[in-house]
Order: structure tokens, then sequence, then C-alpha cells
């Protein structure tokens, strides 16, 4: 369930998907390491957040925002130790995480950290596989990560105090760039709601 997109409802659910040319490459490097696999490449993401609970809160993507991120591992993940993952590492994906937890999500999976399913089921030699490639280098490109599934606006909030908020934390600046953005189009979209609803 946690590796299907389409079964999350918008509300809790947020996650970023590898540019065209990342997804080719990955493609690339999984065929020349040997993998036997039929996990479909064109669901592959990055899942940032993934709230069961789907709570009613507001935290659209920065648009056009990219993530640059790099392959440093593989593991098997689930209870039954039976999906395989690429473990990416990405501060920036860390920091959206952390983000949207500061808005109120709680993540309802045991590990947040950035990862790619390539493989269900999968067993250690589909580990060990991946990860004998991964010492020859065929994962070494950087993959793009964007195109962020965001969930429907419902909280309303004005942009100078989200900026002012983010500044008296100490947010940096794509914080408070994620701070603005929310807030802009919180507003943006209460004005065209309030417009529809009074003509």
């Amino acid at each position: 369930e946690q590796n299907n997109p389409a079964r999350h409802t918008a509300a809790g659910y947020a996650a970023v998907y590898p540019s065209a040319s990342s997804k080719i490459a990955l493609q690339r490097a999984i065929q020349e390491a040997g993998l036997d696999t039929n996990f479909d490449m064109s669901e592959l993401h990055v899942t940032l957040m993934y709230d069961r609970s789907n709570p009613k809160l507001f935290h659209p993507a920065t648009p056009g925002l990219t993530y640059m991120a790099r392959v440093i591992g593989v593991d098997l993940f689930g209870d039954d130790k039976n999906t395989l993952v690429l473990k990416l590492d990405c501060e920036a994906l860390r920091q959206r995480h952390q983000y949207l937890l500061s808005m109120g999500y709680r993540f309802s999976y045991p590990d947040s950290s950035p990862h790619l399913t390539i493989k269900i089921p999968a067993g250690q030699d589909d580990l060990n596989i991946i990860n004998a490639a991964i010492t020859k280098g065929l994962f070494d490109q950087e993959i793009e990560l964007g195109d962020e599934h965001e969930p429907a606006a419902h909280v309303v909030l004005v942009a100078h105090v989200g900026l002012a908020a983010a500044r008296a934390a100490r947010a940096d600046g794509l914080q408070q760039t994620w701070f603005a953005v929310d807030a802009g189009v919180a507003v943006g979209g209460a004005l065209a709601e309030a417009v529809g609803e009074h003509g």
C-alpha cells in the first residue's frame, strides 16, 4: 500500500518523482546490474509524507522545485523485509519532510529516510546484486526529483505571518520559501473560493 501513490488520499500524502532522464538512467542501471524485477518503473517515487489519518492541513509544493539526490545504499524494508529500496542522500528532501512534520503531519511508517522502491517481493540475493552494482558505480549518477504531489488546500494562512514565523524559528531560506508559497497559495485559494460562493 505504501508504494502505490494512487491508493493514498491527497490530504495526508506527498511524494516527488524522478525526472524522465533520471528514470531512464535508473532503469539502465537496474538492467545492467542484472536485477530481475517486474516493478512498474513508471511508479518510481520518493514519499515525503504519509499520514494515514489524513489531517486537513495544507502544504503545496513550490512550483518547479527539484531535488538532487544520490544513491548511498540498498536495503530491504517492510514488516516482512521483502521490499527492495535504493537509499538516497538529499538534505533538501529531509528538510522538506521536517517542514511537513512542523505543519502538523505525523509520519505513519517507522523509517522516513528518502528511498526509491525497485522490487517487491525481494530477498537477500536481490540486495546483494544491487549492492555489488553500487560498488561498481552503476548508480553514481545524481537523481533529479520533482513534480511534488500535493494535497488540496484546507487552511488559510497569511504570507507575512508565515514568513515571520519562519524567521522567528530561524528557518533557512528554503524553508522560508515554503512558508511563503504555502501562505500565498492558501490566500489565493481562499479568495477564489469566496468569489465562487458569493458570485
